[in-house]
């Protein structure tokens, strides 16, 4: 509350006691309405002024904040692109700078997660040894995504790639499931999909992919 509100209550706040000893010592209140009037003005005039003071304000706030948001989203979102072009040329670790750019400027995009994880267990399948902790971050970088959308189809897919390849073949079979209900007709790129290899000796896995109930 600035100086000239301030001000203004106490104008209000004045008015209403002058009017009200006006009434109560010299004028009948049924002869005579004016400081009634006085003090409605006073009171409207201090309410009035407030409160657009206030919702103007409100709505200057709202719309800097809706533009940077939107600004931040439109950053993260170009981060994102530059991962999936780099990722696409094989440059691996250039795209995972660029997918942790994103999330940090996003820390709510299950799509960045998805991206960052998928990338991790990427270089850790191609340059094993040299990033160590590559399939453990990439573990709970799609453990995450799955956690902030778990519709995420794409997050449970990679998912269950890692958990494959982390050797917790249990934990991936209930990701594919997951996948497959979401979308059945996932079942014929899983099983082109030769990442699944390790899997296809596996009942379980060939009555969910190849032979599923009707």
């Amino acid at each position: 509350m600035g100086k000239i509100d301030i001000f203004i209550i106490s104008i209000a706040i004045l008015g209403s006691l002058i009017g009200i000893i006006y009434l109560r010592y010299y004028k009948a209140l049924s002869n005579n309405r004016m400081p009634i009037m006085l003090i409605m003005v006073a009171i409207a005039v201090t309410i009035i002024t407030i409160s657009s003071k206030y919702f103007k304000n409100t709505a200057s706030e709202t719309a800097v904040t809706t533009a940077i948001h939107k600004s931040q989203s439109m950053e993260a979102d170009r981060y994102l692109s530059d991962g999936i072009e780099y990722a696409s040329r094989g440059r691996l670790s250039d795209a995972i700078t660029a997918y942790k750019k994103a999330i940090e400027i996003n820390p709510s995009s299950a799509n960045a997660y998805q991206y960052l994880g998928y990338a991790l267990l990427r270089r850790s399948q191609i340059m094993p040894g040299l990033y160590p902790s590559d399939l453990k971050d990439s573990v709970s970088a799609l453990e995450k995504a799955v956690l902030l959308d778990p519709n995420h189809i794409w997050a449970h897919y990679n998912l269950s790639l890692a958990y494959l390849t982390a050797g917790k073949k249990e934990m991936a079979m209930d990701n594919i499931r997951r996948v497959i209900q979401l979308d059945p007709s996932f079942r014929g790129v899983i099983s082109n999909d030769t990442q699944f290899n390790a899997f296809k000796d596996l009942s379980e896995f060939r009555n969910l992919i190849y032979s599923p109930k009707p």
